[in-house]
């Protein structure tokens, strides 16, 4: 695939995973082609920790991983869930600082009062999930604890 002009407009999370340029449409229809696998791996790198860590968190099994990786690309189901995690990941970051990806992931995984006690990445495992997340983020980033 040719290099994607990149826009003012997305983040260097997303850059740095693989994804330049690709918003609205341009995005679904990258989505129902296949997100390539690499986008996990640049990830999990950018974050510190193990593809097998993420596919946890986006309830991705390890077999669909590999037929991923066999057949260059993530089934569009599958791509929806790393795309939603990234999501996720670019909003935590602006809470820690710009590019401080390690530490957005070290708080996703933290308990959180605001969310009953359970950890924003055990909820992001689906839509209503990660919506649920990025309103606390909203809310924190507003100065609004409770």
């Amino acid at each position: 695939m040719p290099p994607i002009e990149v826009t003012s407009s997305i983040s260097t999370l997303w850059q740095d995973a693989g994804l330049e340029n690709l918003e609205g449409v341009a995005l679904v229809d990258f989505i129902e082609k296949g997100v390539p696998p690499s986008v996990l791996v640049n990830i999990a790198r950018q974050v510190g920790v193990d593809v097998s860590d993420i596919l946890s968190h986006i309830s991705m099994s390890n077999l669909s991983y590999a037929r991923a990786l066999s057949n260059g690309c993530l089934e569009p189901y599958d791509g929806e869930k790393v795309i939603r995690f990234l999501r996720v990941l670019e909003r935590a970051e602006m809470l820690t600082g710009n590019q401080q990806r390690v530490d957005a992931y070290k708080w996703l995984n933290e308990p959180s009062l605001a969310l009953q006690g359970r950890a924003p990445t055990s909820l992001i495992r689906s839509e209503a999930g990660a919506g649920e997340v990025i309103k606390l983020i909203e809310r924190l980033l507003h100065g609004i604890y409770t």
